[in-house]
């Protein structure tokens, strides 16, 4: 469950035919990308991962990346917040989180990444696109 360095590249955002969802958003150069499966069952364990790049021209430190999920709906089995330390431009990071469904129903999962540019300290924030996991 611990964020990793130096991560190859993605696919493309597109929904697979393995069920899976990925979607990208990028904003000011850190672009973030959140990929879940499209289906699970109540009750059993599930995968989230973040990918985060940063395109901008610096340094970014103290990157967090955390995951909106329904806390009233779904559990993380483990911290909803990640701390992955200082992106390097073009470099991937990522963060997994393992989540369960306490009930059937649509649940929406949302990566938050942030960091401080190294170069000229401006706080640099990005959200994946809003990813719908089916609960059966």
């Amino acid at each position: 469950m611990a964020a990793a360095l130096g991560a190859p590249g993605p696919p493309p955002a597109r929904a697979q035919d393995g069920g899976v969802i990925a979607a990208t958003v990028t904003v000011s150069g850190l672009e973030a990308r959140l990929i879940a499966p499209r289906e699970v069952a109540a009750g059993r364990p599930f995968l989230a991962l973040a990918l985060v790049r940063y395109a901008g021209p610096g340094v970014l430190e103290g990157v967090e990346v955390s995951l909106a999920y329904d806390r009233a709906g779904m559990r993380s089995l483990g911290p909803a917040e990640r701390h992955l330390g200082t992106l390097h431009p073009g470099r991937w990071r990522w963060a997994v989180w393992a989540l369960r469904a306490k009930a059937p129903g649509d649940y929406v999962l949302v990566a938050h990444v942030a960091g401080r540019d190294l170069r000229t300290g401006e706080r640099v924030e990005a959200d994946s696109a809003a990813t719908l996991v089916r609960v059966q």
